[in-house]
């Protein structure tokens, strides 16, 4: 489901909630018992609306660590490794790979 569906969908619980409540009201003085179902069914709709955020945040989490996992692991042997098969010029190796300014004339600064 996309983002924007599940916040209307949330949205559209909140709408139904708050109606459900309204009639809940107004049928009190009619029917006490039909006002106290009314009132749990818009109980059950706010509850449906934090367990929708809960999943929501759940799902987001999900994918974030499903993402992470997917990402090649790099260690700070392989960084280095990649650092000393890529000098920028000899200024970099009599430094030791220390911040330095490059006196090479093609290498973007």
């Amino acid at each position: 489901m996309t983002r924007r569906f599940t916040h209307a969908l949330a949205a559209l619980y909140a709408v139904v909630a708050l109606a459900v409540a309204h009639l809940a009201v107004r049928t009190w003085t009619a029917s006490v018992p039909y006002a106290l179902l009314l009132g749990a069914a818009s109980v059950l709709l706010a509850v449906a609306i934090a367990h929708h955020a809960y999943s929501r945040d759940e799902l987001r989490a999900a994918r974030a660590e499903l993402e992470r996992a997917l990402r090649p692991y790099t260690t700070a042997q392989d960084t280095t490794v990649t650092d000393l098969v890529t000098p920028c010029c000899e200024t970099w190796w009599t430094t030791a790979g220390a911040p330095h300014t490059c006196t090479r004339k093609d290498h973007p600064a």
